[in-house]
């Protein structure tokens, strides 16, 4: 499965021997993956689709809703086994879940996930996975993220929701993952998926913008290099200077998935900040435990167990002529702007 990037620092580099094997695994299993799905089936529960900018907690939100047992979620097992991810969540059961062992034939302990992560990329057979590969079997991604309505591919959609459906019904449990690759389709996948929770996670601007640049540098070894999901203004921006083209990303990106949201039921809608996930994730609990209760009839734990804060750094590193180029183009980019864009 190829990607956009193929000029990533060494240590982001693919092993193109893993990509085979996976390759080959995938196609064997996925004509006998059927058996697993129900044609036209819609999950039961609430599916949690984490929508946002990149740099802006989404990863840590998907940990923290499928560590503490909130939702089922993509593992980094479960994302090997992208055309058959209901076989891959069998097979993660069968390894990871004490009720099925037999006379200790697979007695090797499972690490605990931890929450750490570099780039949205974790470590451990259970760490969470953004499945990315799972979402390039359903939609295009070229020339951006954006797919016109005119090339939604309800088919594929309907597919994609079923194929939710069975991780559910393998999981036992709603399940929730990144939604980042259709951040500009919330309307066609709310369509799809009519039980759809959309988490829209946002950062304080200065800092997402920051965190961008530095994940850019890390990822690419250059600030000017794209790096993250492309808007439909990609190619307008390419133009720009590497702090100027960060900050209107992240305007235009936030701006249009509260635009989408703002359209959207209530019921659907759940708003995160990441400053307040990191410092107060009880006050989040029990906010989402009220939504899910209301909504989707889905009961949480009567009490918060999960970590009681989360580290985060709000340094500001940027230069002072940064800055003022971020502000001046932060300032450029309002709800008429994004309108005139689309």
């Amino acid at each position: 499965m190829k990607d956009g990037f193929p000029d990533r620092a060494p240590r982001y580099q693919r092993n193109g021997t893993l990509e085979s094997v996976l390759e080959t695994l995938n196609a064997a299993l996925a004509p006998g993956a059927g058996t697993l799905i129900q044609d036209g089936a819609q999950p039961d529960g609430p599916v949690g689709l984490i929508v946002g900018n990149p740099r802006s907690g989404t990863t840590l939100l998907l940990q923290w809703l499928g560590y503490n047992g909130y939702f089922s979620y993509p593992t980094n097992l479960i994302s090997r086994f992208y055309a058959a991810p209901a076989a891959g969540a069998l097979v993660q059961k069968m390894l990871c879940d004490p009720a099925l062992r037999y006379k200790d034939e697979l007695a090797e302990e499972i690490a605990a996930p931890d929450y750490r992560s570099d780039l949205g990329k974790t470590a451990g057979l259970l760490g969470a996975n953004p499945f990315w590969y799972f979402w390039r079997r359903f939609f295009p991604s070229e020339p951006t993220n954006h797919i016109p309505p005119n090339r939604w591919p309800a088919d594929k959609a309907r597919r994609f929701a079923a194929e939710i459906a069975s991780l559910e019904a393998a999981l036992t449990r709603p399940f929730a993952m990144k939604a980042l690759y259709l951040n500009w389709n919330i309307a066609e996948l709310a369509g799809a998926l009519p039980n759809a929770l959309f988490f829209h996670v946002t950062r304080e601007p200065v800092f997402a913008v920051q965190s961008l640049l530095e994940a850019r540098r890390r990822f690419n070894g250059d600030a000017a290099a794209w790096w993250g999901m492309k808007p439909p203004q990609y190619a307008e921006l390419l133009g720009k200077d590497p702090v100027e083209q960060a900050a209107a990303t992240v305007r235009l990106t936030d701006l249009a998935i509260e635009d989408a949201l703002d359209r959207a039921p209530a019921r659907n809608v759940f708003r995160i900040r990441y400053e307040t996930l990191c410092e107060k994730p009880e006050t989040v609990f029990e906010s989402l435990k009220s939504h899910l209760r209301n909504h989707f009839g889905y009961a949480l734990p009567d009490a918060y167990s999960g970590p009681s804060r989360f580290d985060h750094t709000p340094d500001i590193r940027l230069s002072p002529e940064e800055i003022r180029r971020f502000e001046a183009e932060w300032a450029l980019h309002d709800r008429a702007a994004l309108q005139g864009a689309a």
